[in-house]
C-alpha cells in the first residue's frame, strides 16, 4: 500500500487554502474503484468496500511531483512555518482586538531634523507628532479611509505603539545631502543615535 505525506498551508490573510500531497513511493496501476459497495483495489492491494478503504487511512496513490517542485513545496512551506511562528502572538481575535497572548509594546522614536544652514529640510514640531499618531492609528488597526473602509480589507491591530521622546533640529549641509553608504552617514549616525536596542 502507498500511502503520501498530506501537508496543507494556509496563505496568512488568503482565503484560498493549497493542498499539496507528496508521496514516498508512487504505485504505477492505477486505482480500480467498482460500484458503491463493491471492492476497491490500489496496485495489488484490495480493501472490501469503499468504507473499508476510508476507514483504513489509505489514499489514492498521486504522482509525485519533480524533486524541483518537491524542494519549492519544502522552502514555502518552512517560510509559512516561520512567518506563523513570528506572528502567532498577534493573532487577531475578533475585528479591532489583540491576541490574549499579545502583550503590547512601545517603540520609543527619537526624530533627528536635518537641515542645510539656510534651514531647508526643517519640519514642524505638528508634522513629527502627526507622524506619530498615524503609526499609532496604522498600527492599532484604526486606520481607516473617510468612508470607514480600510484599504486592503480588516485592518490588524497590532501590539506595536510609538512614543515620540525627542526631537532634535541639526543644521549641516554635508549631512543634508548625505548618500547612502557614504562615510557622512555613519559620521551622522554615529553622532546622533540615541536610545537603546528596544
Amino acid at each position: 500500500m502507498t500511502r503520501g505525506r498530506f501537508f496543507t498551508l494556509a496563505g496568512l490573510g488568503v482565503a484560498s487554502v493549497l493542498s499539496i500531497a507528496v508521496l514516498s513511493k508512487v504505485q504505477s496501476a492505477p486505482p480500480v474503484l467498482h460500484g458503491p459497495d463493491g471492492p476497491v483495489k490500489i496496485g495489488d492491494v484490495v480493501w472490501p468496500s469503499k468504507a473499508a478503504f476510508a476507514e483504513s487511512g489509505a489514499r489514492c496513490p498521486v504522482e509525485a511531483p519533480a524533486p524541483a517542485i518537491q524542494d519549492r513545496v519544502e522552502a514555502d512551506m518552512a517560510t509559512t512555518n516561520f512567518v506563523r511562528a513570528l506572528l502567532s502572538p498577534y493573532e487577531p481575535r475578533g475585528a479591532g482586538t489583540i491576541s490574549t497572548r499579545a502583550t503590547l509594546r512601545t517603540v520609543p522614536v527619537y526624530v533627528h531634523v536635518i537641515t542645510n544652514t539656510s534651514g531647508a529640510g526643517n519640519v514642524t514640531d505638528t508634522q513629527i507628532a502627526n507622524q506619530i499618531a498615524i503609526l499609532n492609528k496604522t498600527y492599532s488597526g484604526a486606520d481607516t479611509l473617510p468612508n470607514g473602509t480600510t484599504p486592503n480589507g480588516t485592518a490588524a491591530n497590532t501590539p506595536f505603539r510609538f512614543q515620540l521622546v525627542s526631537t532634535d533640529r541639526t543644521a549641516n549641509n554635508t549631512w543634508y545631502t548625505v548618500g547612502y553608504g557614504t562615510t557622512a552617514e555613519t559620521q551622522m549616525k554615529n553622532a546622533l543615535r540615541l536610545g537603546g536596542a528596544n
